[in-house]
């Protein structure tokens, strides 16, 4: 079982699973800030999206990543793109990689990382209109 961890957009770390193995594994998360920050953004319907405010990184996700996929519900399906910290091992998705989360299906299309940069400055969290479905986007990846 793959468990996803990270943080974008709204600065809430959300976890959701996906059935593709079949060893279920727990993780223990840290939610103590690692001085590490990335730009953050979250954008269904769109294939882009810029800097939206800075996100703190939590534990041991020290990576910026950017992701744009697709999320379907149903018939109908969007583009989306998303910007936040991640594990090193979510940045390891490959293109086509299916995420379910309740009602909703991610495909994910590219995922660039690079190592996230220490922060000096005070970070902000931008809107909480975060789908909750994003749940399932990132970000430690766990495979045994």
């Amino acid at each position: 079982m793959d468990s996803w961890w990270g943080r974008f957009g709204s600065g809430h770390a959300q976890q959701a699973t996906a059935t593709t193995y079949s060893h279920l594994t727990d993780l223990a998360i840290s939610n103590m800030y690692n001085g590490k920050a990335c730009s953050s953004c979250y954008a269904p319907g769109h294939k882009s999206c810029g800097n939206n405010g800075t996100i703190r990184c939590e534990g041991a996700i020290d990576q910026c990543a950017y992701i744009t996929g697709t999320v379907s519900e149903g018939n109908i399906t969007i583009p989306f793109a998303a910007r936040g910290c991640a594990s090193e091992g979510a940045c390891n998705i490959k293109p086509n990689y299916q995420l379910k989360s309740g009602v909703f299906r991610y495909v994910f299309e590219t995922v660039n990382c690079s190592p996230a940069p220490s922060s000096a400055v005070q970070t902000r969290v931008w809107g909480s209109h975060l789908l909750p479905s994003l749940a399932g986007l990132l970000l430690v990846k766990s495979i045994y």
